[in-house]
């Protein structure tokens, strides 16, 4: 997501009357005068996408009834750094208007930290570390890591909101997924059929490669062989076995070949001998010439073949494109 576009992450933390529980407890330790102390609170913002960010130092008071001199103002992190806006000499006032200070920092910086001391009139002195960091360096973004009055030091944690992070490229618009097409050199076996007419019967026969590729799931295809005369017989695809069905001649046979209830396209499959090859016996001679050629040639094999390419295609979702 692009931070710039939208409202820029904040690492914040808002001490302004938080440290009223602070004072106290360093009151207990110390005299009451003791509780004097600038208060510092970062805001963290990204200032280009290339992941540079800034740094809003607030500093306050904690006294209400005495304004304050500010006689340090020292980065600590990153070495080398400046803050713009306050200086020493500067007066702290009263407690609930503030100072504001500027730190600039590179999208290297990982950590911006602040030390504030002050000076009461009266000369109670008070100081603060604070801290203030990226959202990808692990850390919760900002805190007041310590707090010193006068020889005592305090340690108190103040988690915030997220820090500032690098600015992310936002995902171009999706491509659709290309449909896959059928090339020569990607076609996978299919099952070869036959069909021959002999004296006695018609037989139908399957030759399965080892490797054609069935359905998901499916080890065996059993498609479903009917004759017009109402037999029907079972004929297995099974990879790298050959399978066949023999129906015995009647005059005008045929048969259909179906799979799961749908009749596969192989053209008309008939029983069709030449009586003249036959001798009258019955005799179990394949059926050789004009007459066979016309049911057990290229024609109706390749019609076969590609009713059922298209078929199993189809139950793989396999979109064929021109």
């Amino acid at each position: 997501m692009n931070l710039l576009k939208s409202k820029l992450r904040r690492a914040t933390a808002v001490l302004a009357g938080s440290f009223l529980g602070v004072a106290g407890a360093v009151g207990i330790a110390a005299s009451p005068a003791s509780a004097h102390h600038p208060t510092l609170s970062g805001d963290a913002v990204c200032t280009t996408a290339a992941g540079d960010w800034k740094v809003t130092w607030t500093i306050g008071n904690s006294q209400s009834n005495l304004t304050a001199t500010l006689i340090e103002v020292s980065v600590l992190a990153p070495q080398g750094g400046t803050v713009s806006g306050v200086k020493v000499g500067d007066t702290l006032p009263l407690a609930g208007t503030n100072l504001t200070a500027t730190q600039e920092l590179s999208a290297s910086d990982t950590v911006a930290k602040l030390k504030v001391k002050a000076k009461w009139d009266y000369g109670t002195e008070g100081e603060t570390e604070g801290s203030a960091w990226r959202k990808d360096s692990g850390k919760d973004g900002g805190k007041v890591s310590k707090i010193v009055v006068k020889e005592a030091e305090l340690s108190v944690e103040k988690p915030s909101s997220e820090g500032c992070k690098k600015d992310e490229p936002e995902p171009g618009p999706s491509s659709p997924s290309p449909t896959p097409t059928e090339t020569p050199g990607d076609e996978s076996p299919e099952p070869e059929f036959a069909f021959e007419s002999y004296c006695d019967g018609l037989l139908i026969k399957a030759d399965t490669p080892a490797d054609v590729e069935l359905p998901d799931g499916v080890e065996e295809l059993v498609l479903t062989v009917k004759s017009n005369q109402g037999e029907t017989k079972e004929l297995p695809i099974t990879p790298g076995k050959k399978t066949e069905v023999f129906f015995d001649g009647v005059e005008g046979l045929s048969v259909e070949i179906s799979y799961d209830g749908e009749v596969l396209d192989f053209g008309d499959i008939k029983w069709e001998p030449a009586a003249e090859e036959c001798d009258g016996e019955g005799g179990g001679l394949p059926v050789t010439g004009a007459a066979a050629g016309g049911i057990a040639g290229g024609a109706a094999v390749l019609l076969g073949v590609g009713g059922l390419l298209f078929f199993l295609a189809r139950r793989r979702k396999v979109q064929f494109t021109a």
